[in-house]
């Protein structure tokens, strides 16, 4: 029964991130915002770019409009924390600002 469960939930996992695709002007903007917040750092406008590009890419690969919703409306959220963190250290290394 284990198994059966284990495969199941790993499965529905596995295809949620298959189909996570969010729409074009959500990604417009969410990369705007970032561009916008970005700024404030006085980073290079090629690292600014790079960056939020890498941001836009990380929530468009696993998230949906719907999903990102649910995400967005709870700020506070431990959830909403981990995801922000994740993408700030993960894009930080890619455009070697750590």
């Amino acid at each position: 029964m284990k198994k059966i469960l284990t495969t199941l939930t790993i499965s529905l996992l596995w295809s949620n991130i298959v189909l996570a695709k969010i729409s074009d002007a959500y990604y417009e903007v969410l990369y705007e915002g970032c561009m916008t917040t970005a700024k404030k750092k006085n980073r290079s406008p090629s690292v600014t770019k790079r960056y939020c590009i890498c941001s836009a890419d990380y929530i468009d690969k696993r998230f949906t409009d719907d999903s990102l919703d649910k995400l967005v409306n709870a700020p506070n959220s431990k959830a909403f924390n981990d995801v922000v963190k994740n993408i700030s250290n993960l894009c930080n290394r890619k455009v070697g600002f750590d």
